[in-house]
């Protein structure tokens, strides 16, 4: 079957009506259907010509980039409710796919506006919120910890956000802490002290009375020379020469914090 086609010369457009395509009905039968007339751009306010009904779904625009605009408008920010009408009224969601928002209307926890909950948890309306909120609670928080504090060195007493600082100044950080290294100094024992206790003992293990290898890997050998300790550092032994000994680095090991009489039952 052959489609019939508009009568008006040169016009190959599908017949709509009284042998007329769409566009030739209208201007012969209807002429003022889509007449046009004077409006305004609904963004700049400039004046255009526009057919009666146009704008329908964002206004009257002058341009693509005015439409666009009204568009942002109507959108409003994200999250935001759009129009004036309360948060609870039946307007806002009538003949949208979910009747009524699943999560409900909240009110935002920053900025105090009316939203739509996209989720159960929440609590702001934007990102911006959220990160204002954020800056808010960090801020408490720096707040609570500059409580007032005795400081470690001098006792006296300062206020600081950082909850871990224990000095009320640099200068007595810096004190406590080149204090701290001479302690550390003091426990080291010379070379010069380690010789010399080598040669009161004549180069002999006190432990199993075998000489020790002065030539041995301090490191990796066991029968190279080392300090030990008559009593043991940790039941309050000092670094003294009279409360140090030569032995094998392998008797040391195995002896340990006992006392002399233990490993003696150990080793028998």
């Amino acid at each position: 079957m052959t489609q019939r086609t508009c009568e008006h010369p040169g016009c190959n457009k599908p017949h709509r009506a009284r042998g007329l395509c769409a566009t030739h009905y209208n201007q012969v039968h209807a002429p003022n259907r889509h007449k046009k007339k004077l409006v305004k751009c609904a963004a700049c306010g400039a004046e255009i010509m526009r057919a009666s009904g146009g704008g329908r779904v964002v206004g009257n625009a002058c341009s693509n980039k005015c439409r666009a605009k009204i568009a942002a408008m109507r959108r409003g920010e994200r999250g935001k409710l759009r129009t004036e009408l309360p948060a609870d009224h039946w307007a806002r969601w009538y003949g949208k796919a979910s009747t009524w928002p699943r999560y409900g209307i909240s009110d935002c926890g920053w900025c105090g506006e009316a939203f739509v909950r996209r989720s159960a948890r929440g609590l702001f309306c934007s990102l911006l919120c959220v990160q204002r909120d954020a800056r808010g609670v960090r801020r408490a928080q720096s707040e609570l910890s500059s409580l007032v504090r005795d400081c470690v060195r001098c006792g006296a007493a300062y206020q600081h956000p950082r909850a871990h600082r224990a000095h009320c100044s640099d200068l007595c950080r810096e004190l406590d802490r080149k204090d701290r290294g001479a302690e550390l100094f003091r426990g080291w024992i010379s070379k010069a002290e380690r010789v010399a206790i080598y040669e009161r003992d004549a180069y002999t293990c006190m432990l199993c009375r075998e000489p020790v290898d002065l030539s041995a890997d301090p490191q990796r050998s066991d029968w190279s020379p080392t300090l030990d300790h008559i009593i043991p550092r940790s039941k309050g032994g000092t670094h003294d020469a009279d409360n140090l000994r030569t032995a094998h680095r392998w008797c040391n090991s195995i002896r340990g914090d006992r006392d002399d009489a233990e490993l003696f039952e150990l080793a028998t």
